[in-house]
């Protein structure tokens, strides 16, 4: 089934309603990304512990959820930051904010991380709030 656990409807007065969409995942992976060519990162890099398979499937909440701004992962994982990838054209496609898809980490009793997707959440919201407009692919004016 691809129905969010959480959905958090954000109304703009006079304008559309955004979603964002929370899907938890009780299960860890740890893995390391490799570049084009298959290198792989310094062995002091940080590994991605969430599943490819589950943020994949935030692209699908993402693009077939009508109104879907971005769509998230909430995993059990040791990192203090959010993972988030930007839907647009140029890159780097990594940043903070909407549209998009990504990963947090959020352990129960863990204050940084549950501070940190709140920080998070709230950057959304005024994002989306104070945007002149939202035009589909290209995010907030």
């Amino acid at each position: 089934d691809f129905d969010p656990d959480i959905s958090i409807a954000i109304d703009v007065r006079g304008g559309a309603t955004h979603w964002i969409n929370f899907d938890a995942k009780y299960k860890l992976q740890r893995f390391m990304w490799s570049d084009a060519e298959g290198a792989v990162p310094a062995p002091n890099t940080p590994q991605k512990e969430y599943k490819q398979e589950d943020l994949n499937k935030m692209h699908c909440y993402r693009d077939a959820i009508l109104g879907t701004r971005g769509s998230y992962i909430l995993y059990p994982g040791s990192t203090d930051v959010g993972d988030v990838y930007l839907r647009r054209p140029e890159v780097p496609r990594k940043g903070n904010g909407v549209p998009g898809v990504g990963a947090f980490a959020l352990r129960p009793g863990s204050n940084t991380q549950r501070a940190a997707l709140s920080e998070f959440v709230a950057g959304v919201v005024q994002s989306l709030t104070t945007a002149l407009r939202y035009q589909e692919e290209t995010g907030l004016f």
